[in-house]
């Protein structure tokens, strides 16, 4: 039986080692690579989330903004006709069909001269909004721009919160006054989300000047919220959306148990497996998929043959074959098919060898025929011929049919010439790069 050395154990011992850390690092990599697509997919959820809550936001919000843009055409239209018992008819009107409005209210110049209701909305009744510093930054804003202004949440005069819309009109290319839109922001935003709250998130809404005015202002500061920012007239508020069943799941969890085993495990394993390859390389002279005697048989063969042809004054040749094309069929077929395409060429080779030869297979597609006892140069001519002439026909491998050709380097050391295993081989390879350069399927002599 094969002693273990203590040279093969180290050897065994570095490679478990490696290829366990190896392992261990490609799991936990893709474990991670997991989670982070986890969570990656979680925060894409929350974010369509934020999505929806935006489009609600925004499709309540149209509904009361069209009001305005109705009240400022009709002002345009009736300019001449216009009385103040009209005016407040028309803004109850507007406001009884409202939803979520506090009041309506129309400024002429800069002062707010209509509101209705008007119960409860005294005090800001003939108010000039540039007398009002906290809001006379959005009027003047919807004045220059000609365009709706979204002004708050903001404290009211007339007491509690309320987001104002503002929208200018303009007669004859003047500006005449401003229509302004209250509403109630708690009505208005619980019967926006009313249809889309789902328990697995939760959200805050902040207004422009980072004041928290819908949910819990503490949402903001969490770690890996989703934040949406919806585009208001001439405003922005800004939603984080949180996503509460946001933790791992059972099964990672348990691979980050079974990772460390799992590459123990097969650290262990390769350790005896690569000492038994060790025990079997050391022992074995056959090439295991041809089952033709191996490189390591072919060193000790040649150079057992050149001493018997340097004592005897006989003649020794070395052929170096080589598949053509080998890489064809690899990349075409697979290398499973490339396999196959060795071990028929080692069939055919078997065929035309004497029992006194060997043929040797160096590995790849390159295999070695060592001929002694030659009588005379022809033989060796007459059995290359013969070799060529063998793959002339096509080859069904794997039910394909295919044609496989060789290209052969020979070398001969002659009866009076000491004969060295080395560089019959040398020159040969140097005769099969001729073989190859001089358009492949055929045989090259060396000459020296």
């Amino acid at each position: 039986m094969h002693e273990e050395t203590p040279k093969v154990k180290i050897i065994s011992l570095v490679i478990a080692c490696s290829a366990s850390l190896l392992i261990f690092f490609l799991l936990y990599t893709l474990s991670g690579f997991q989670k982070s697509k986890y969570f990656s997919d979680e925060h894409k959820a929350a974010n369509d989330y934020g999505e929806l809550l935006r489009f609600e936001v925004d499709r309540e919000l149209n509904s009361l903004l069209f009001i305005s843009n109705g009240l400022s055409s009709y002002l345009t239209v009736y300019k001449d006709e216009l009385d103040p018992e009209k005016i407040n008819e028309i803004l109850k009107d507007l406001w009884t069909k409202a939803e979520h409005v506090k009041n309506l209210g129309i400024a002429v110049g800069y002062k707010l001269t209509y509101v209705y209701p008007l119960i409860g909305n005294e005090k800001v009744i003939e108010k000039d909004f540039r007398e009002i510093p906290l809001q006379w930054k959005k009027v003047k804003l919807a004045i220059d721009s000609r365009e709706g202004v979204l002004d708050g949440p903001l404290n009211l005069i007339q007491g509690g919160k309320g987001i104002i819309y503002r929208y200018p009109v303009f007669i004859d290319d003047k500006y005449w006054g401003i229509l302004s839109t209250v509403i109630d922001t708690d009505s208005f935003m619980n019967s926006a989300f009313k249809r889309v709250k789902d328990k697995r998130y939760t959200f805050a809404i902040r207004a422009e000047n980072k004041e928290v005015f819908y949910g819990d202002p503490a949402l903001f500061k969490h770690k890996g919220i989703a934040l949406i920012q919806s585009h208001l007239p001439n405003n922005k508020w800004e939603l984080a959306i949180e996503n509460n069943d946001l933790k791992l799941p059972l099964y990672f969890l348990v691979l980050d148990v079974l990772i460390p085993i799992l590459s123990l495990l097969t650290g262990l394993a390769l350790y005896y497996y690569v000492k038994e390859r060790f025990r079997l390389t050391s022992h074995s002279l056959t090439d295991s998929l041809t089952n033709l005697p191996n490189r390591r048989y072919l060193d000790n063969k040649l150079l057992e043959a050149s001493s018997d042809a340097s004592n005897n004054q006989q003649m020794l040749a070395v052929m170096l074959i080589d598949v053509d094309y080998f890489k064809h069929f690899n990349d075409t077929y697979g290398h499973h098919f490339g396999d196959e395409v060795i071990k028929r060429v080692a069939k055919l080779l078997q065929l035309k060898i004497r029992n006194s030869d060997t043929l040797s297979r160096m590995g790849g597609d390159e295999f070695v025929m060592l001929i002694e006892n030659l009588k005379a140069e022809k033989d060796i001519i007459l059995i290359t011929t013969k070799i060529i002439e063998s793959f002339q026909a096509e080859q069904v491998v794997l039910d394909k049919n295919i044609q496989i050709t060789v290209s052969i380097g020979v070398a001969i050391n002659s009866p009076n010439e000491n004969a060295d295993f080395k560089a019959l081989m040398r020159n040969a390879d140097e005769a099969l790069y001729m073989a190859k350069g001089e358009g492949r399927n055929r045989f090259k002599f060396y000459a020296k």
